[in-house]
């Protein structure tokens, strides 16, 4: 399937490596993507938290305490957490979020 996300250059971060980053393509159900986005001061970032059972998040790949990388194809690392969720809106019914599994990280 064809995305709207284009992978570039600058997203490419040796600090993520040895990460295996995930596309993963949400579309809005009623009560939202059913999730809750955090930036956790013990981490830098923001984190995929409490995935709603049955919502697009808890039906995709995404994971608790997945890390988020890019936003529709824009890289959010260095963004506060207002800018992010922003982002996220912007996308209206459906967005594309790349991430990395934290606990590799840790």
């Amino acid at each position: 399937r064809s995305s709207d996300l284009t992978l570039k250059g600058e997203m490419a971060d040796l600090k993520l490596l040895p990460l295996k980053p995930r596309l993963v393509e949400l579309k809005k159900g009623a009560d939202g993507y059913g999730f809750y986005l955090r930036e956790l001061s013990s981490n830098k970032g923001n984190f995929i938290k409490d995935l709603d059972p049955g919502s697009p998040a808890d039906k995709s790949s995404l994971l608790d305490n997945d890390r988020l990388v890019a936003v529709n194809g824009e890289p959010v690392e260095d963004l506060q957490h207002e800018q992010v969720v922003e982002k996220i809106r912007k996308g209206g019914d459906k967005t594309s979020l790349l991430v990395v599994d934290a606990e590799i990280g840790r």
